[in-house]
């Protein structure tokens, strides 16, 4: 899957070209419009899994959030897409990834934003994790979600997790255990029109954060010993009966 690091200097790229109408993906449509930054894990309970606009989005709203505003190039912001029928990830494609969060001297934004608007991919084409063919025309609204998960990382194990080619492999790492990964709520657009709507047709997200699942810890080899000799035991009384 190709990477992109985008720079504070860059506010457009195309990433697509297909057929009629345009999609504009981002977090950071301003702070008059939209912004949807993202958070890391909860630092009390990592597996806790949030979603919802926080006093720093726009619109604001009421979620908080303990863990930090996600900072640097260690985490990558994915976006799907798919026609208005698809009510989860199942029934979209990606359509492209970000990789690298603005940076702040502190829990503030720019960090938790992408560093500019990113667009256009014109039109909706691709295959879904499940293998199966995607195609929106222009001038149709379309779903879309967002996600974001470790461009590289170690689970808690230290075995290396490499960066996930598609959402399946990254709920996989992070059921796995150790893996960092968030998602947004799936959301509908407004019409694929071209050159782009303002804002853009990303807004309509929301905040999220990141969590990891822990791994399940293997018994202590005391443990299994205990385990072992209570069983024979149970064996040496059924012999005597």
């Amino acid at each position: 899957m190709k990477k992109l690091l985008l720079t504070s200097a860059l506010s457009l790229a195309t990433v697509a070209v297909f057929g009629q109408g345009v999609i504009s993906f981002g977090n950071n449509f301003g702070k008059t419009v939209s912004q949807d930054p993202i958070y890391g894990p909860d630092p009390g309970s990592n597996s806790v899994a949030i979603v919802g606009n926080s006093s720093l989005s726009v619109p604001a709203g009421t979620t908080v959030y303990t863990g930090p505003l996600l900072q640097g190039t260690g985490y990558e912001m994915v976006f799907y897409a798919g026609p208005t029928t698809a009510a989860s990830v199942s029934g979209m494609a990606m359509i492209t990834s970000i990789i690298g969060f603005q940076t702040a001297a502190g829990n503030v934004k720019p960090a938790g934003l992408l560093p500019a608007v990113y667009a256009p991919t014109t039109g909706v084409t691709g295959t879904t994790d499940g293998g199966a063919s995607i195609a929106v025309a222009g001038g149709n609204n379309i779903s879309e979600q967002m996600f974001v998960w470790q461009s590289t990382a170690d689970n808690v194990a230290g075995a290396p997790f490499p960066t996930p080619a598609n959402e399946t492999q990254a709920l996989a790492d992070y059921e796995a255990g150790g893996f960092l990964y968030g998602a947004g709520p799936v959301f509908t657009t407004g019409p694929l029109v071209s050159p782009p709507a303002t804002p853009g047709n990303a807004v309509g997200g929301a905040s999220f954060n990141v969590s990891e699942l822990p791994v399940a810890s293997s018994p202590e080899p005391g443990t299994l010993a205990l385990v072992g000799l209570g069983a024979c035991g149970m064996l040496l009384i059924r012999r005597k009966k």
